[in-house]
């Protein structure tokens, strides 16, 4: 070979070694960019976790069924349910849509075992 064609392949190899070079280096820097993101999102998400612990954690406090009667005695008073106000849906009365229906305040009900309605 002569000397022109080694100098040729040989620019021709620093070139590339040099793109190549250039190529590998911006692509770390694009890994190293990913890997910060990625951490970055890794501590949202434990944030995130420790933050549902806590309102988890929250509203078991909140939940808790004497503290709720306490709040209830204080604010709403209200009773127990009683054995004869729990019913099936099959006991409930129809409510019946009516053309005769006159005002906000009125509702029909037919009752099934009557056979009459009620207003």
């Amino acid at each position: 070979m002569t000397s022109s064609v080694l100098r040729n392949i040989t620019a021709l190899t620093f070139l590339l070694s040099t793109f190549l070079g250039g190529v590998i280096y911006h692509i770390k820097h694009q890994v190293l960019d990913l890997e910060q993101r990625m951490q970055g999102i890794n501590r949202q998400i434990i944030n995130t976790n420790e933050t549902i612990h806590i309102l988890k954690a929250e509203w078991g406090y909140l939940n808790q069924p004497k503290r709720l009667q306490g709040l209830n005695n204080k604010h709403l008073q209200l009773r127990s349910i009683a054995h004869y106000q729990v019913a099936s849906y099959q006991t409930f009365p129809t409510l019946v849509a009516s053309r005769q229906h006159k005002g906000p305040d009125r509702i029909i009900v037919a009752r099934k075992k009557e056979g009459s309605i009620a207003t």
